[in-house]
């Protein structure tokens, strides 16, 4: 509902503003011949629109301004980066880009020399990566909102490893989990591939720089990577785990994150 309101009110900041604010170039000479500029010509102040061009923008949680949620604003784990590339006004092709790195440590023991306790940690070790590639179709309506509607592809991996240690008199050893029996929050290691359709719109509020939103509904199947059990302190206890899949029919393959982008 944020993000909604968020989006209203840049359109209500357009409507307030007016097509032709001197700030961004527009010519307010009076002249009669100079208020009759096309459609066309108008899409330039703000959107490149003629040629090939290129965008870039990031994806953000604008809740993570005010606190209202956890994570960084700007964290790739949260948004993704896309490019675009304009072949003319109305066609993109689109590639995003997720990154997912975690790296964790916890104390669960304190060193104490007198009682022969040694420190003891836990560490939880994520990577990922999603590449999304699709198509975009956009629609000219005046010189900063560009409606589009689309389709992408999505391919993913993500691997998962938990390392807990324990004591056995004073060596330190390990159990260690891999895409298996992970911590609450970790996800387990997978390979995903999806579809997804999109619609979105894109206000220019400077020339060449947008704020835009984005929904959709996505088909995603993941399949699970085997997990895997070792300890290192007793070498017969390993052991391997098949795992399944999950087939998600929902918005997941899309974001409704806000986005800012840059064209060049």
């Amino acid at each position: 509902m944020k993000k909604l309101l968020l989006f209203v009110l840049l359109i209500g900041f357009y409507s307030a503003q007016g097509q032709e604010d001197q700030i961004f170039g527009n010519d307010k000479s009076g002249n009669n011949s100079g208020n009759q500029t096309t459609s066309s010509q108008m899409a330039n102040d703000f959107i490149l629109a003629r040629g090939n061009f290129t965008a870039l923008e990031v994806s953000f949680n604008p809740g993570n301004i005010f606190g209202s949620n956890t994570g960084n604003m700007f964290g790739l784990i949260n948004g993704y980066i896309k490019y675009r590339h304009f072949s003319d006004r109305t066609h993109a092709f689109r590639m995003g880009v997720n990154v997912l790195y975690l790296s964790q440590k916890s104390i669960i023991q304190q060193a104490d020399s007198e009682a022969g306790l040694e420190e003891l940690s836990a560490n939880v070790n994520s990577k990922g990566l999603s590449l999304m590639l699709g198509s975009e179709r956009h629609f000219n309506i005046n010189n900063r909102l560009s409606p589009y509607t689309g389709w992408q592809v999505e391919l993913g991996y993500l691997t998962s490893k938990y390392i807990e240690e324990y004591q056995d008199g004073s060596a330190v050893e390990s159990y260690i989990y891999r895409n298996y029996n992970l911590p609450a929050g970790v996800p387990t290691g997978k390979i995903a591939l999806g579809f997804g359709f999109v619609t979105g719109i894109d206000y220019y509020f400077l020339k060449n720089f947008y704020f835009g939103i984005e929904i959709g509904v996505g088909l995603e199947y993941s399949k699970y990577l085997d997990g895997s059990f070792e300890d290192t302190g007793d070498s017969s206890a390993g052991e391997d785990f098949h795992q399944g899949y999950q087939i998600l029919l929902s918005p997941g393959l899309t974001t409704g994150n806000l986005r800012l982008g840059w064209s060049f």
